[in-house]
């Protein structure tokens, strides 16, 4: 019996063992999951970027300025730019072109637009971006740019305006050519300035529209939103989620642009070249989560370093200025304090008036490591200028201290006197004129009122009109010998007529 029980004991011991084991196990893998959850998750697209929509800092990125193929994403810019121009208005009817229909292939995603078809503005707008229709955007296009040959030029304008280097479209769909690219951080730059444009976050944020008949087209057209973030009882549902556009060709993959907003905080996420359909969907929800969870705000104005600048006209220096950070909003990483927030100011050395200027902070987070982590620039705006000015005023005009204090031949200056002196000789000689006029009128009525007292000699002494009143005197004067000097200096009767 005590060998049985001693076996008994020794398998109780090994059972103990093993599940003592495997509860070790699963507590390893318990804290390894707890401390993974402060990180993103693994990301499956090749280059993503999350971008707070309020501030454009750039939280994490992977591969942010590598161009990539955007496919569908690009008509972003497109509707914004029709929604910019028209300022608002839907209700805009257009007539769709040959080339808006005829320019795409028939197996890429359309709307079955046809030629001398009248739709509205609204109409293109949700069929671009809800049913990706690419017949759609280039019918925007037009309406935007003129015609389709015009694009590339209007939209490198457009780009080159919104800061984006490495971004090149050549039309407005997406379908696929090795010219046509960007990259997830210029694509978060375009869809930023795309949500402040009035009208397309209610397009951006839609997840259905019905396009009403045409004069082509008898039956209702549907669209719906291939958004599975935004739809109910999805398993991809994401509580946050606002608004959303999806791509897809062979070469750019599934690519993906969206914003949620949570407490009042909003985030741009980007996606390219995802796995798969459906991973996108994890990908974004994981940024989002990471980017409202583990980012602390702190308000860097007074902490960034500032930098003397010196103030100039078209002459000497007039004194120095500040450049300072303009209020900004920078969020940290959990983990990271003031005291890891590096920066560099990239400004010029000298503010001359009437000059364009430009400065800006380049500011990033150093890790224990040395490591990097950029956060992105921030614009820079001069302090101090008033007081510069005031100091330099004296007997110059305030608009032109600037040109050179105690320079007498400063070619301004000498404009600003010579119109002074042509303007006080205008008014001089308006001035004489109008007394001469008036001591004229003065004259007149002198000589008017002593023929209004003197009623037994003239006959019309009561006239009031001068001219009307020598023409009467004239005609029926009892004196008929009324002189007048003619051109000939020869005197000559006037006859009563």
């Amino acid at each position: 019996m005590g060998h049985i029980f001693l076996g008994i004991c020794n398998k109780t011991k090994i059972k103990a063992k093993k599940v003592s084991a495997i509860f070790v196990s699963i507590m390893v893998v318990f804290q390894c999951v707890i401390v993974q959850a402060a990180q993103p998750q693994e990301i499956t697209a090749i280059t993503w970027a999350l971008v707070d929509a309020q501030t454009g800092q750039v939280l994490t990125q992977n591969l942010g300025s590598q161009k990539m193929y955007p496919a569908s994403i690009t008509k972003i810019l497109v509707i914004a730019m029709a929604l910019e121009k028209s300022q608002g208005d839907t209700s805009i009817q257009l007539t769709v072109s040959h080339d808006a229909v005829h320019s795409i292939t028939f197996d890429s995603s359309h709307i079955a637009l046809q030629v001398g078809e009248v739709v509205s503005l609204a109409d293109m707008l949700y069929g671009a971006m809800l049913a990706s229709g690419n017949d759609a955007a280039n019918v925007l296009a037009e309406y935007v740019c003129g015609n389709l040959q015009n694009v590339e030029t209007v939209f490198t304008q457009k780009l080159a305006e919104l800061g984006c280097e490495n971004t090149h479209f050549l039309n407005a769909h997406g379908l696929h050519n090795e010219n046509h690219y960007t990259t997830a951080e210029d694509m978060a730059k375009i869809t930023r300035w795309a949500l402040s444009i009035p009208g397309f976050k209610e397009v951006f944020d839609a997840q259905r529209y019905d396009m009403p008949p045409t004069n082509l087209q008898p039956e209702v057209r549907n669209f719906s939103t291939p958004d599975w973030m935004r739809l109910n009882g999805i398993k991809y549902h994401y509580d946050y989620a606002m608004g959303s556009k999806n791509g897809w060709t062979t070469e750019a993959g599934h690519t993906f642009a969206s914003w949620a907003e949570k407490d009042g905080r909003q985030l741009i996420c980007i996606l390219m070249n995802s796995a798969t359909k459906y991973k996108k969907f994890v990908d974004a929800a994981a940024l989002y989560e990471y980017g409202f969870n583990d980012f602390a705000p702190m308000d860097v104005t007074e902490i960034l370093p500032t930098k003397d600048i010196v103030i100039q006209g078209g002459g000497d220096p007039l004194g120095n200025a500040q450049l300072k950070v303009k209020p900004a909003i920078l969020y940290l990483p959990q983990g990271y304090t003031a005291d890891n927030i590096k920066s560099e100011i990239q400004s010029p050395e000298v503010y001359v008036l009437g000059q364009p200027f430009h400065a800006d902070i380049k500011v990033w987070l150093e890790t224990s490591e040395n490591e990097q982590i950029a956060m992105g620039d921030f614009p820079m705006e001069v302090h101090g200028i008033d007081t510069v000015l005031s100091a330099n005023v004296g007997i110059y005009p305030p608009n032109l201290v600037g040109s050179g204090r105690g320079n007498k031949f400063d070619p301004q200056m000498v404009l600003v006197y010579a119109a002074i002196l042509l303007g006080g000789g205008v008014c001089v000689v308006g001035i004489w004129k109008l007394g001469k006029k008036h001591s004229q009128q003065m004259r007149r009525a002198d000589w008017i009122g002593s023929l209004r007292k003197n009623k037994k000699r003239w006959r019309y002494g009561r006239v009031q009109a001068p001219d009307y009143f020598k023409w009467r005197v004239a005609k029926d004067s009892k004196y008929p010998k009324v002189q007048s000097y003619n051109k000939k200096n020869v005197f000559r009767n006037t006859k009563r007529r």
